[in-house]
């Protein structure tokens, strides 16, 4: 029951994101077109109003099994993502890893999982081109 519970309420965090995201995005549609900027912003925003929550849930629940060192990784990463505190190549990083497991949860079915690595993917997006604007590889 209580996996039940965890899933329920991860994946009402994700619709959060993406309803608050969308209604949004139609906001400024009204106006003027939406770039691919704002669209990464929207949802990053979005998303750093629920991080606390998400994160909470994504690490309390066993979504793969990457490894101890692998997800204490992830967690750092994500910490620093979220303080601005990343480098570029940090970014690339945790970038891999989440894709990563968005993948294994997308073998399974999880669709709730990978929509929620999506958006963390999002969110990383966001902040990396806030720090760095765009840079070419």
């Amino acid at each position: 029951m209580r996996k039940v519970e965890s899933v329920t309420r991860r994946d009402s965090l994700v619709l959060n994101v993406l309803i608050t995201g969308f209604t949004k995005l139609h906001k400024l549609s009204r106006s003027k077109g939406i770039t691919i900027t704002q669209f990464i912003q929207v949802f990053s925003e979005a998303i750093e109003g629920v991080f606390d929550s998400i994160t909470k849930d994504y690490f309390s629940t066993p979504l793969s099994n990457p490894g101890p060192e692998q997800e204490r990784r992830k967690q750092e990463l994500l910490r620093k993502a979220r303080q601005r505190q990343i480098s570029y190549e940090e970014g690339q990083e945790l970038q891999r890893l989440l894709e990563e497991q968005k993948r294994q949860h997308e073998a399974r079915g999880d669709i709730g999982g990978a929509i929620l690595l999506g958006l963390l993917i999002l969110f990383l997006i966001g902040v990396l081109a806030a720090l760095f604007g765009s840079r070419e590889n």
